[in-house]
């Protein structure tokens, strides 16, 4: 399934996170179904966390695949999970935690891969299928560009 999010539609997004983050409301989920495909995003207030942003973070899965793009070096075989924000790639919910998947690891559709925080937001990255990580191609900490390759899932 081939998926891209306009600047409209990303502009759209980060006005309800913003909404959804000075609001009563803790939880809003949109899905959306086309010919191409469809997508879900779900908003969720967390607990404020001794994490580096002065606001509660709110969560947004984003389960869907971007049409791939040149590779500076040789991609395996397999699907290209790419980024859908600019921001901060983290591996793990938090410094000393697990990395959420490593190489080799089988996943699930909607598992979590990694977080991408955008202004002050952490974002889950969900899995949209089955499969085992075959690359991880983005290094904890890095900041990543939208529709930068994060994983590769075969």
């Amino acid at each position: 399934m081939d998926f891209n999010i306009s600047e409209q539609a990303m502009e759209n997004i980060f006005s309800l996170i913003d909404k959804l983050d000075s609001s009563r409301v803790d939880e809003l989920t949109l899905e959306s179904s086309t010919e191409a495909g469809s997508a879900r995003i779900t908003l969720r207030k967390s607990a404020p966390q001794a994490v580096q942003a002065a606001a509660a973070p709110v969560s947004v899965a984003v389960a869907q695949n971007a049409p791939p793009q040149a590779a500076e070096t040789p991609v395996p075989d397999g699907t290209q999970v790419r980024s859908q924000l600019v921001g901060v790639f983290y591996a793990s919910s938090a410094p000393e935690a697990e990395p959420f998947v490593t190489v080799g690891e089988r996943v699930k559709k909607g598992d979590v891969l990694c977080i991408i925080e955008a202004m002050k937001v952490l974002n889950e990255i969900e899995s949209d299928l089955d499969g085992t990580v075959e690359q991880i191609c983005v290094k904890n900490g890095e900041m990543v560009e939208f529709g930068q390759l994060l994983f590769v899932v075969r």
